[in-house]
């Protein structure tokens, strides 16, 4: 296979950013985003504002790409073409069953993606599901009770892992 000669340069100096770019963009590609959001709506519907146009949007804000959602619009408007306040209605109507299959769909797409690498990890513990819960992400923040701000040591670390027979 052929490659240009800027990819082909990125290949070889920055492989795995090169191979993460190419599965995000088979498992997101639009197709099956939109596929994604047409089994799951209930309520919604598509006219003229797809889903995979939001999720590109969305996509650019989250990962700082654009600081809003306003600025990333006004970047793509000429690709998108309907109003800033139809794509405020479209999120704001968004149901959770959306969400949920993306992230249901998006999982079986890399769980199938990591078995074809042969890339599977091995349970911990075989017989058992193994939980971990990892209060550091919110540990700083003084926004939760009074009685959650433990500061987690080693000691008490593992009573946080939870076991449960399969």
């Amino acid at each position: 296979m052929s490659f240009s000669p800027i990819l082909q340069r990125f290949m070889e100096k920055a492989p795995i950013p090169v191979m993460v770019q190419a599965l995000l963009e088979r498992v997101f590609n639009p197709e099956n985003l939109n596929a994604c959001f047409d089994r799951a709506i209930d309520k919604q519907y598509t006219r003229d504002l797809l889903f995979s146009s939001l999720f590109d949007l969305m996509s650019l804000t989250v990962t700082k790409v654009f600081p809003s959602i306003n600025s990333a619009y006004q970047s793509s408007k000429d690709k998108i073409r309907v109003s800033i306040t139809s794509v405020y209605n479209k999120l704001n109507g968004l149901e959770p069953e959306v969400a949920a299959a993306l992230v249901h769909d998006t999982a079986m797409d890399f769980k199938s993606l990591a078995e074809g690498l042969k890339g599977e990890n091995k349970p911990w513990l075989p017989g058992f599901q193994v939980k971990m819960l990892d209060g550091n992400c919110i540990e700083a923040t003084e926004h939760r009770l009074k009685v959650l701000r433990v500061r987690l040591c080693w000691e008490n670390y593992w009573s946080f892992i939870h076991l449960r027979m399969i």
